[in-house]
């Protein structure tokens, strides 16, 4: 039942992201974090036409929070990392959108200053003016991360040579992309279901371009159900590892990652790959087929499963819980987000 799940709710649209990737088999494919983890499976499963049989995708495993983490006393991350929804004080925002531990942190910054409560985007000015004073310090804090998530991009970077860098992600703001693109200093391409800011960034001396396959320039809270309700395809998109919050280099040159917490998509890593495996078993069929699904197709196929209250079958409700501590949400499960 649940690779039955993954055939009817997935599949539709893996198969449609499949189609836009196609013509860009000159790019080397580079999957992106959590929700990277199935397109890279997918990518490697299945024959890319036009001659790049061959092609393999490479999957990087980052994260917004490691990013921000790894660029914590850069004034570039700032300007990303206060410029998303996020409500409590700056301490939790330290701790939860750049993965900081609460105990150092009262070392490096005054306690009235972690207190301070915030909201952003509103204040960003504000969080900004006052954290500045202490980024060296933060910066001491993790500078073997830093030095870690530098040296395994580089590494990547080394491995696919000069050709141009094609990200793949679900969506929305191409944040990791643009960290991605800082830290490497080079040009990139994105592509995404939904891209919500389309179009070439200035990224320090270099651009970061983004393309979204199924709506782009739409924004939170203008009712788009593919966006506003996306924790759903996200759940099931997610890495069995769950989120990347280090990375340390060793001696030897060999990375070790360390994880964030476990959601019920990682306690159930057996049932979410069940789920995955059936969904790319059906895109096989479907492509073997000559099979397509046009926009309107896939946003009808999402509205049907996402709406009511029996559409989500009991034998995969238990894996709908993600981790959302980057917005400190904390872990949120979209069935009960949603009433269904």
């Amino acid at each position: 039942m649940k690779d039955g799940f993954g055939y009817v709710f997935l599949s539709p649209i893996l198969n449609f992201y499949c189609q836009g990737v196609f013509d860009k088999y000159d790019c080397n494919l580079i999957c992106l974090a959590r929700e990277g983890w199935i397109l890279n499976k997918l990518f490697n499963s299945i024959a890319i036409p036009n001659g790049g049989h061959d092609k393999k995708t490479t999957y990087l495993k980052v994260s917004r929070t490691l990013l921000f983490r790894a660029l914590v006393n850069d004034q570039y991350a700032w300007d990303l990392a206060t410029s998303s929804e996020f409500k409590g004080t700056i301490e939790q925002l330290l701790v939860k959108r750049f993965g900081l531990r609460q105990e150092p942190l009262s070392d490096v910054v005054p306690q009235a200053v972690l207190n301070n409560k915030i909201h952003l985007p509103n204040d960003a000015e504000l969080v900004i003016k006052s954290i500045t004073p202490y980024l060296s310090a933060l910066g001491e804090l993790t500078q073997e991360t830093r030095q870690g998530v530098t040296a395994y991009l580089h590494s990547i970077v080394e491995k696919t040579g000069d050709a141009k860098w094609l990200m793949l992600d679900l969506g929305y703001a191409g944040t990791i992309q643009k960290l991605i693109t800082y830290i490497i200093g080079k040009d990139t391409d994105g592509l995404y279901l939904i891209a919500t800011s389309a179009g070439e960034h200035k990224v320090g001396n270099n651009t970061a371009n983004m393309r979204g396959l199924l709506k782009e320039n739409i924004a939170w809270g203008q009712g788009y159900e593919v966006l506003e309700k996306s924790l759903f395809l996200e759940t099931m998109m997610t890495a069995p590892h769950g989120q990347v919050v280090d990375i340390r280099q060793d001696s030897q040159g060999e990375f070790h990652f360390y994880y964030g917490r476990k959601a019920p998509t990682q306690l159930y890593a057996q049932d979410l790959m069940a789920v995955a495996d059936g969904a790319i078993e059906a895109v096989e069929q479907q492509l073997r087929d000559g099979v397509s699904f046009t926009p309107e197709e896939i946003e009808a196929i999402y509205h049907a499963f996402v709406t009511p209250v029996s559409a989500i079958p009991s034998s995969v409700r238990h894996l709908f819980g993600i981790d959302d501590d980057f917005s400190g949400n904390g872990v949120l499960n979209p069935l009960a987000h949603f009433g269904l």
